[in-house]
């Protein structure tokens, strides 16, 4: 059973919340990538390490779309 006061809890509801970071599936290469995030409720933008391409991850709607 889940403990509600688990701090990883959070981690899960709201991505990066304790770690400070995510994993995330690049859109161009579908490379795995572990990137950090500022704003668990809003848009942030990065670039995969592995193919350059850009892409933004809207972690409140748990999207990521390449740019």
């Amino acid at each position: 059973m889940l403990d509600p006061t688990d701090p990883l809890i959070y981690d899960i509801l709201f991505p990066g919340s304790v770690t400070g970071s995510a994993e995330v599936d690049c859109p161009h290469c579908s490379e795995l990538l572990s990137v950090p995030v500022n704003d668990a409720c809003g848009e942030e933008t990065y670039s995969c390490s592995e193919c350059g391409g850009g892409f933004v991850v809207d972690w409140l709607e748990e999207m990521v779309r390449a740019i």
